[in-house]
């Protein structure tokens, strides 16, 4: 004859229990508080390598964010790349370029205040690589026709983009008698790819005097400048 009883109530103790055989099925859903989970170190984060299995992502440091590492790898805590309008350059011509008259010629920006990338040199702005997308340029010049008889001179400027002509601007006198100095602006943005650049040329016309010319730095003043940065969309 066989007999079987159950154990009593509250007499199983972890010595009749196999080691590593207590199954998931074995535990109710919710069961596992956190008291019940092994200590870590403040400021883990629990999540999963590339074999699926836990694993505790490294505390980072103040200020860093959590980053996705891609599939297979745990994220990962990293300082951000901190937010700037570049790259970005600014040149000015530093003395007075004769042009001759009605001829689109490029503007020799020749010495630079800034440029954060090296990408401004041969005055023109060259995109480096990686780095294409909006853009907005501006470029201010003085137009000098050295004259003062009757005749009216017009002043044009243009933004070149890889050697041809994108934008062009117009300004005339409109007097009896052309002013011998006028400053013209203009400001244009461009959507680029890596490797694309951006000149600046400018022509006077119809004016009295066969040399006329782009003011440059005098008196610690630039007259004529062309400068542009990279636009966060």
């Amino acid at each position: 004859a066989t007999a079987t009883s159950a154990p009593g109530a509250g007499s199983i103790g972890t010595a009749q229990l196999a080691d590593l055989n207590v199954t998931s099925g074995k535990i109710a859903n919710d069961a596992v508080t956190l008291a019940k989970m092994a200590s870590g170190t403040d400021g883990n984060i629990i999540s999963y390598d590339a074999s699926g299995n836990p694993v505790a992502v490294a505390t980072g440091n103040d200020g860093q964010v959590l980053t996705s590492a891609g599939a297979g790898a745990p994220p990962v805590f990293e300082t951000p790349a901190s937010a700037s309008m570049s790259p970005a350059f600014e040149a000015y011509l530093s003395a007075t370029q004769v042009i001759g008259d009605n001829a689109v010629t490029k503007i020799a920006f020749n010495t630079e205040v800034y440029d954060t990338n090296n990408a401004f040199a041969s005055n023109r702005f060259t995109v480096p690589s990686g780095q294409g997308g909006t853009y907005k340029f501006y470029t201010t010049l003085n137009f000098d026709d050295n004259q003062n008889a009757q005749k009216i001179g017009y002043r044009q400027l243009y933004f070149y983009k890889n050697g041809s002509s994108y934008a062009f601007f117009y300004n005339d006198n409109g007097t009896a008698k052309a002013i011998s100095s006028n400053f013209g602006s203009g400001q244009i943005t461009m959507v680029l790819n890596a490797t694309d650049y951006v000149e600046v040329y400018a022509s006077i016309g119809q004016t009295d005097d066969n040399s006329p010319s782009i003011g440059g730095y005098n008196s610690g003043k630039r007259y004529s400048v062309f400068g542009g940065y990279k636009i966060l969309i």
